[in-house]
């Protein structure tokens, strides 16, 4: 089986991941460098903008541990069927009896009828996906940006703003500009916006990992169910 028929490769979940958060950890050290950041600690008079970012660790961090468990019961799950095209009974006798979700599915499906299995595999699939929806993860960003341009409007309109928007190269100096009382207020909400639009993405590939365990411990379903009816 070649890596486009698996659909995945070793693990790819969690290096999308932190390709993502790479990218991410650049901005915030570019936001140090340019002394945003320490602003931002300064004018955190109530800890809300230190709240936030904590809140923000520990939702990033669980989701991380998700995906890495998602991705390493992916493979197993394209292993097993991997090794049933292959005929290879012991290596897949070998999975049935580890604790892996494929694993546990397979005993639940055993001797049913192929009604029994895709009843048992919608409700694996519900179990699994819980209430992830893809949908949720384009709102929540048009939330975040939208609270970003909301931000930045009011800054427009109290006139904090005296250099051109449309010059990227003068966002840092826009920031500058803002009174010490208007940052105390635009701060939290500008990087709980910042925040959310962040973890957005790692939910989304969590939600895709997802999508792809399903599809795969159903085929492995599907192969287990033939191999015994022979």
């Amino acid at each position: 089986m070649t890596r486009k028929d698996r659909g995945d490769t070793k693990y790819s979940l969690f290096m999308r991941w932190m390709l993502a958060n790479a990218f991410g950890v650049a901005l915030v050290v570019v936001a140090w460098k340019t002394g945003w950041i320490r602003d931002v600690i300064a004018m955190d008079a109530i800890y809300v903008s230190r709240g936030i970012v904590v809140y923000f660790l520990i939702a990033m961090i669980n989701c991380a541990w998700k995906i890495l468990e998602t991705s390493r019961e992916l493979n197993v799950a394209q292993d097993y069927v991997l090794q049933m095209r292959m005929g290879n009974k012991n290596a897949c006798s070998t999975i049935e009896k580890k604790d892996f979700r494929v694993s546990h599915h397979l005993s639940e499906v055993r001797g049913l009828s192929a009604d029994g299995r895709r009843e048992m595999g919608d409700i694996f699939a519900g179990d699994l996906a819980g209430n992830l929806n893809s949908a949720g993860y384009s709102l929540a960003r048009l939330g975040a940006l939208g609270s970003i341009g909301m931000l930045f409007g009011i800054g427009v309109a109290l006139k904090v703003f005296e250099v051109p928007l449309t010059d990227p190269s003068q966002a840092i100096t826009v920031f500058n500009k803002i009174p010490a009382g208007l940052r105390i207020a635009v701060y939290p909400a500008l990087i709980a916006g910042i925040a959310a639009y962040w973890l957005d993405y790692p939910f989304e590939i969590l939600d895709d990992g997802t999508r792809k365990l399903v599809l795969w411990i159903k085929k492995a379903a599907v192969y287990h169910a033939e191999q015994q009816s022979v």
